[in-house]
């Protein structure tokens, strides 16, 4: 039997060797991710895809037999980079330390390296890839904030008219005086009377209009409004007239922002090609496109319905042709554009009449979103002492065939409820266009402009029928019915009468060169008296701003009207406005506007810009005038610039 302390010393020594073993194993897992991180290559590597150079140069690092790169280094490459994942998931690509990504992880994407040539060959799928972006006209998407140009000033706008009749002398006139700077604007409007006035007086009159201050921003398209306005509404409420306080959007702030949904067109080419898009037959956008899918978002086209017609054309002629119909319609909002509106004040009564005539307090508010790009969700709510009124409504597209749109509100006046409903179709088309809308509202039914004195359409039934027969003209047929109650509040001198009318018109137009002739017929089936009339015209134009019409109707009446209009600001000589901005490279219409105002002695210091300008407007010269004339010198050009 061996001695106990013997076995107890191999015990001991075996114990240290174990110890040994478990820092030998802690030191060599601390040190291998060091290593590894000290064996990382960097690699600047010419990117080809699908067997065609995209001209860029990558920058990756080559981890073991892993190619990475940074997520941004691979979007800007081209590479659809799914979202990180989390621990739990495992359906996209995982992000190693330094935010490194492996082009393995990516789906649809194999890849090899070239060393000699250092090329990155990858074949990827079209699903793997971002789309080319082709913008038409270049466009580019604004600035997130827009400075706008705005100076300081009064103005005065001014129409007078002086009468004579039966030995009675009199004049009126229509004043609109402003007062504008970079805080907003304010207005007042008049209405003047002397000696022989509409009521026969003879007393001199002057009626207030609209008083109002308001403050434009253009950055979140909102207008603030204090003072007198009409209140912003939907397609079946109705409109007031208040003092007050308002805020509401306004799109017309931005010209170049189209609101409603634009058709696009996409698709991908196996090698480089050349790409025309075509919208009703009129060119949008001719451009070369590399290998892969390309995408061209909101071209340019006007509502209704129509057709893109696309060609793609491959370096030894070869060529794909793909026609596809769309419908655009205004009434629809882009997804994820809002409109608002919200105002509350005195309602104004008697406008036009009288100055200061108020009723009772009253409030609304609108609200638009589009949801898709075929719907388009709408509410309002209003109220008023007696009556409150609350409806929702939408608009859809109904594939291209055209839209619907329906609504229906409820109210609470004196204690009865009632409802109104509406509902319509519209088509608009290059040769055919056809629309229908119904309003029904119940005995009970009350809103804002009721409890003013405004009578309720209890039904509104309309109905059109267009058809164009090209170089032959275009004729249409349309129907109006109305049946409407007496105002059910009579608050104005003249009570609303009942009123009962089913209107029938067709009308017939064509254009021989630049001559318009025109011929409207119309009758109302609800009338006993003689309630029919057929009307027929030519207008025919005398350069761009002159024309002079004809005009007889089946009554016996008729009228010859000459009219020349004045010069406006965008009658620069060239062309559009918006043409000279962007000749100028004007961030604003503002400053362009100035400009076209400038004579040609202080133009000409902006440069070759300049040269661009005259060079337009010397192919518009009456003959005679030379385009190479020196400019003169001295005051007229110092004067210019005062003007400017």
């Amino acid at each position: 039997m061996p001695p106990l302390h013997d076995s107890g010393h191999k015990q001991g020594r075996a114990a240290v060797r174990w110890l040994r073993y478990a820092g030998i194993l802690t030191l060599v897992l601390a040190i291998t991710p060091r290593l590894a991180g000290a064996a990382d290559q960097p690699l600047l590597l010419d990117v080809q895809i699908n067997g065609h150079s995209i001209g860029k140069i990558g920058e990756f690092t080559m981890r073991g037999t892993e190619l990475m790169a940074k997520r941004s280094e691979l979007r800007d490459l081209g590479f659809q980079v799914p979202t990180l994942r989390n621990s739990s998931s495992s359906a996209s690509p995982t992000a190693e330390p330094g935010g490194l990504i492996g082009l393995s992880d990516l789906p649809g994407v194999t890849w090899s390296v070239d060393e000699r040539t250092q090329e990155l060959r990858v074949t990827a799928t079209d699903s793997s890839l971002l789309p080319t972006l082709l913008q038409v006209d270049g466009r580019e998407k604004p600035t997130d904030r827009r400075v706008i140009e705005s100076g300081t000033g009064v103005t005065l706008n001014y129409d007078i008219v002086g009468t004579s009749a039966g030995g009675h002398t009199g004049a009126s006139g229509a004043l609109d005086m402003r007062a504008f700077s970079p805080w907003g604007v304010m207005s007042s409007g008049w209405l003047a009377y002397a000696g022989a006035t509409p009521s026969s007086s003879g007393k001199n009159t002057a009626i207030r209009l609209d008083s109002t201050y308001e403050f434009a921003d253009v950055n979140t398209l909102r207008r603030y409004g204090l003072g007198d306005f009409i209140t912003s509404g939907l397609a079946w409420t109705r409109p007031i007239h208040l003092e007050g306080v308002q805020v509401r959007s306004d799109f017309s702030m931005r010209p170049d922002l189209v609101t409603f949904p634009l058709p696009s067109v996409s698709g991908s080419v196996a090698v480089p090609s050349a790409l025309d898009v075509l919208a009703d037959g009129n060119l949008v956008i001719s451009s070369q496109i590399d290998a892969g899918p390309f995408e061209i978002p909101q071209l340019p086209v006007v509502s209704g319905a129509g057709t893109i017609s696309m060609t793609v054309t491959n370096a030894q002629g070869q060529q794909v042709n793909v026609t596809q119909s769309f419908y655009a319609s205004s009434a629809l909002l882009a997804p994820g554009l809002q409109t608002f509106a919200v105002q509350a004040g005195l309602v104004r009564r008697n406008w036009g009449s009288v100055s200061n005539d108020y009723g009772g307090i009253a409030g609304s508010a609108i609200y638009r979103r589009g949801l898709t790009p075929k719907f388009t969700v709408e509410g309002s709510v209003e109220g008023t002492p007696g009556a409150v009124m609350v409806g929702a409504g939408g608009v859809g597209q109904v594939g291209n065939l055209g839209v619907l749109n329906f609504s229906i509100a409820t109210s609470n006046g004196t204690g009865h409820p009632g409802a109104q409903f509406s509902a319509g179709a519209q088509r608009i088309g290059r040769e055919f266009s056809l629309g229908a809308s119904a309003t029904v509202a119940g005995h009970n039914y009350l809103d804002v402009a009721a409890m003013n004195g405004a009578p309720v359409p209890r039904k509104q039934l309309n109905a059109n029928v267009g058809l164009s027969l090209r170089r032959l003209g275009s004729v249409g047929v349309a129907y109006a019915g109305l049946d409407q109650d007496s105002s059910p509040n009579p608050v104005a001198a003249d009570i609303t009468p009942a009123q009962h009318s089913h209107i029938f018109s067709a009308n017939y137009s064509i254009q021989i060169h630049h001559v318009s002739f025109y011929a409207t017929d119309f009758k109302d089936f609800a009338s006993t008296g003689s309630s029919n009339g057929l009307q027929v015209g030519l207008t025919i134009p005398f350069g761009r701003r002159s024309s002079m019409g004809v005009s007889g109707a089946s009554d016996g009446s008729g009228q010859v009207q000459a009219q020349q209009s004045a010069a406006l600001i965008g009658d620069w000589g060239g062309g559009d406005l918006y043409e000279l901005a962007k000749l100028l490279g004007h961030a604003n219409i503002k400053m362009t506007e100035r400009y076209a105002k400038l004579a040609r002695a202080h133009i000409t210091k902006t440069g070759n810009t300049a040269k661009v300008i005259w060079t337009m407007l010397d192919k518009r010269s009456p003959p005679g005038e030379s385009s190479d004339k020196k400019p003169p010198q001295g005051e007229a050009e110092r004067q210019a610039a005062r003007n400017a």
